[in-house]
Parts: structure tokens; sequence; C-alpha cells
């Protein structure tokens, strides 16, 4: 499929700041073989954050880094996009199976201001792709803080990935 193939389904679920480690389900692989970044419509592209509540995620916290790296010539180069939380009555509906007691989840998407910048990276990625040198990574990171007064034994954060490919969260 290409070697600019991005490792979604290594990379789009983990990277959270508040988590520190995670796993993909076996499902969510599944869903996510036939997401391409380079071409996904990008009206469609979300990424859900749950946590539990006491927490909440900083302002610019949620946000998308594209990365391409040529392994031949160590050059590499990554944009990052932050996100801006959605509030499309569709992306909270289609998010409403996996709300969970005691937690939070809400939906973001690219600022439209960032879509032209994420445009031009992903000419770039599909160039590297005919040449077949360069490699691309796609990661989501949340980065919050606790708003409670005790903190709980464990933090549980949970991603969510959205596109047109994917059928949902």
């Amino acid at each position: 499929m290409g070697s600019v193939r991005f490792l979604i389904s290594a990379v789009v679920l983990a990277g959270l700041l508040l988590a520190g480690c995670g796993h993909v389900p076996v499902t969510s692989i599944y869903k996510l073989r036939k997401f391409d970044p380079a071409t996904t419509d990008l009206s469609q592209f979300r990424v859900a954050v749950r946590l539990p509540d006491g927490y909440r995620l900083q302002p610019g916290g949620a946000k998308v880094t594209m990365a391409l790296t040529d392994p031949q010539s160590d050059i590499a180069e990554s944009e990052t996009f932050h996100l801006q939380e959605s509030d499309d009555p569709n992306d909270l509906q289609q998010l409403a199976p996996h709300r969970r007691t005691g937690t939070q989840l809400r939906a973001y998407r690219l600022k439209p201001e960032d879509l032209e910048r994420f445009e031009t990276l992903r000419a770039k990625a599909r160039e590297a792709r005919k040449s077949g040198k360069a490699k691309g990574s796609l990661s989501v990171d949340a980065a919050g803080c606790r708003i409670g007064k005790t903190p709980p034994k464990t933090l549980p954060v949970t991603t969510y990935f959205r596109s047109a490919e994917t059928d949902g969260f």
C-alpha cells in the first residue's frame, strides 16, 4: 500500500500525554485499515477524547501531528494542528455508545484555518509516496489538567477517531 501509508493502527490511539500507555483494540485496527490521511475527506476527520470527570483538556490541548521522514537522508518534516471542539450534533450522537458514567467525552475537528496547511502536507505525502522513499505518521495528543481535589488511582483516557472511511468512531 505504499511506503507513506501512515501507521494509523499504532499511532492514532497512542500518544496521549494523559494516559502514559495504551492499546489499540483489534476491532479498531480493522476499521482503520481503509483510512489514508493522504486522501481522506478532511470535513469528516474527527478525534474524540474520553476522560474522567475532574479532569479537563487544556484549551488547544487536543492536537494532531502529521510527520514525514525520509530515512535515507534523515530529513523530517512535521506539522502540529491544534483541534477545535466540535459542536456538530452528528458527532455527539455517534459518540453516544462510548459514554460512561463518571467521564466526559468530547469531539474535535481541524480548525478551518488549518485545512490549507494540512492539505499542503498531504500533497507532500502523496509526492513522497510516488518516490517510495518517505514514511509518515499521524499521532493524536491530548494535554489536560486535574480540576478535582482528589486524583483517581488510575487515569483511564480513551481516544477515538473518525474519518469518512471508518464508519463512525
